[in-house]
């Protein structure tokens, strides 16, 4: 579970250095790993 927390952080970062919107990342991340957008919403947060 760890490692997944640290993997989506890290897509967080990588796609917000490459200039993506949150809405974007948001997006990116409730696809890739069938998250809610609440929980799409606290990584995004926390990151």
């Amino acid at each position: 579970m760890e490692a997944r927390k640290e993997g989506i952080q890290a897509i967080i970062k990588a796609l917000r250095n490459l200039n993506h919107d949150d809405s974007e990342i948001k997006s990116a991340i409730m696809e890739q790993y069938s998250l809610t957008e609440e929980k799409a919403d606290k990584y995004l947060q926390s990151s």
